[in-house]
This record gives C-alpha cells, structure tokens and sequence, in this order.
C-alpha cells in the first residue's frame, strides 16, 4: 500500500505542475516592443506561449483534460469505497478536487459572464470576487449553525 499512497501522491503533483505551468503561460500579460517576422523565428518562451495558448483554445485539449479529472475522481471513489488506509486521503481528494471545480466554475463563469455583457476586466473580477467572498460566509455560516 506504500508504494500506491507515493503513486498517488506523485501523480497529483504532477498534475498540479501542469495545471500552474499553463496558468501562468495562458494569463501572462505578453508585450513586446518589436514585432517580430516571418524570417526571424522567435523566442523559446514566445513559441511556447504560441503553443500552450493553441492548446487551450483545442477542444482535444478540453477533452483530455476532462477525461483525466474524470479518472483522478473515479480512482479517488474507487479506493475510498475499497477503504483500509487509503480510504480517508481518497475521500478528502474527492472532496478537494470537487471544491476547486466548483470554485473555478463558479469563479470564472461570473468573471466571463460579466465581461460578455460589456463590463471592465476590473469590474467583472470585482464581481467574481465579491460572488466568491458571499459563497464562502455562506458556508461558514452553514458551518457553524450545522456544527
């Protein structure tokens, strides 16, 4: 069970290596100076960004990701309803991985649904921002009433 418990765990470091890597590839503000062309190739970073932004626009991308949140979850149930020692960390990444997919749906759907109707990026963030902050005094509140 060791030997699955360091698989597991390197997995989801891996997984989050990925995640933040193309988190700051996609969200970095890129402005350069120069325009650069056709016979001049460019930069590693700036082909990099190329290549991780042609990613995240692919629908093959979107779908293997899905497929693989979907393995991670099913893996995580699968060993949580076989219990023993790992029941518990296979229960709590579960619940882990459903909250951060709950918290960047939520999050980044307000933020696109009020930049779609013609609000500043500061705006739409506030917004997002202020839905996230109500959402969480909720669930404290429900906390401590229910606790």
């Amino acid at each position: 069970m060791q030997v699955s418990t360091q698989l597991v765990s390197a997995g989801l470091m891996g997984v989050l290596l990925v995640g933040v890597v193309a988190a700051v590839l996609v969200f970095r503000d890129w402005r350069h100076d120069e325009v650069l062309t056709d016979d001049r190739p460019g930069s590693l970073g700036s082909s990099l960004y190329r290549s991780v932004g042609r990613g995240m626009r692919s629908q093959v991308v979107w779908v293997l990701g899905f497929l693989g949140l979907t393995f991670v979850v099913g893996g995580a149930i699968v060993l949580f309803l076989e219990g023993g020692p790992m029941s518990a960390t296979a229960g709590m990444t579960v619940v882990g991985v459903a909250a951060v997919v709950l918290v960047a749906f939520v999050g980044l759907g307000t933020y696109r649904t009020v930049r779609f109707r013609g609000r500043t990026s500061a705006g739409a963030a506030a917004v997002a921002a202020w839905t996230l902050g109500s959402l969480l005094l909720v669930a404290i509140t429900l906390n401590l009433l229910l606790a």
